[in-house]
């Protein structure tokens, strides 16, 4: 089995309050932030711009994307296992 980490663990590599997005628009408008996507005449955030890079980042293979296998849709504690692992496994080397 897999070890679960702690919370210390994941506030360490900042997961412990990992937003949960209810709309695109604020991914959009979260990720122009961070990145500094903003309109040079207005200052709003740039979403096309954004909505672009995301995509190619998407195609390009650098944003992990993973679905769950068929046998755990059943079994919510087994699909949250997987997502733990999924974060553990893309967080490897990014110290």
């Amino acid at each position: 089995t897999v070890p679960v980490p702690t919370t210390y663990q994941l506030r360490e590599r900042g997961l412990s309050n990992v937003p949960e997005y209810t709309t695109p628009q604020e991914l959009l408008d979260t990720y122009c932030i961070a990145r500094s996507l903003m309109a040079t005449a207005s200052g709003v955030p740039d979403h096309q711009r954004a909505a672009r890079v995301l995509v190619k980042d998407y195609v390009v293979g650098r944003l992990l994307y993973c679905h769950a296998p068929p046998t755990l849709a059943d079994k919510p504690e087994a699909h949250t296992e997987f997502q733990r692992e999924s974060i553990q496994t893309s967080m490897k080397g990014t110290e």
